[in-house]
């Protein structure tokens, strides 16, 4: 299990969904549409938002999920 650090300090677990889902999310230039995803991505996108390391927002496109503004420190 790797360990998510927020901008808070705070060191929140991710399994390795998580974990591909905040890589893909980073990749699409912090931001991916509800959408876009599939059902099983939009439950997991719900438990990191839980934990604080995504946000939802809608705008004019529709909602869409971008990272909270976290720290790059990986723990194992």
């Amino acid at each position: 299990m790797r360990y998510f650090e927020i901008s808070s300090g705070l060191r929140v677990p991710v399994d390795s969904e998580e974990q591909d889902l905040v890589d893909f999310i980073k990749n699409n230039k912090n931001k991916i549409y509800k959408s876009f995803l599939q059902e099983r991505d939009q439950v997991i996108c719900q438990k990191l938002i839980s934990k604080g390391i995504v946000n939802i927002n809608k705008d004019d496109k529709g909602i869409f999920y971008s990272l909270n503004s976290n720290i790059d420190l990986w723990r194992i």
